[in-house]
């Protein structure tokens, strides 16, 4: 009788045991689940993250380009501008050297005329 006591009371063990196993089974794969459920939660939340980033880059690199386009036009408006006043400044100068020639020249076609009289006076003054 014994021998069957134990028995029954291993099988009840083991009953008692497998039902744990069971509470325990079922409760890893509820919290398997649940962790599944969250996974698939922040996949989604980072793909609109990814998303969102690469929006962000593009609207960086579009500013940036068009803070590179301003830059370049301001830098070749500026350029223009020296560069004409420079040309301005060359022009006036050449105009200022060529006035300055032509009154140099002048001068020495005075001077060469003054000369020429000269002479003439000095002959008359000899002849006479």
């Amino acid at each position: 009788m014994k021998f069957w006591r134990n028995k029954a009371l291993k099988a009840a063990k083991v009953t008692d045991k497998v039902t744990e196993l069971e509470k325990q089974l079922n409760k890893v794969e509820g919290e398997k689940s649940e962790v599944e459920e969250q996974l698939a939660a922040v996949r989604e939340e980072l793909q609109g993250e990814r998303r969102r980033y690469r929006e962000l880059q593009k609207r960086a690199k579009r500013e940036k380009n068009a803070v590179v386009r301003a830059a370049r036009g301001r830098w070749e408006q500026r350029t223009r501008e020296l560069k004409e006043g420079y040309e301005q400044q060359l022009e006036e100068t050449r105009a200022v050297l060529e006035e300055e020639v032509q009154k140099r020249l002048d001068a020495e076609f005075v001077g060469i005329g003054l000369e020429a009289e000269l002479m003439r006076l000095r002959r008359e003054q000899r002849g006479n």
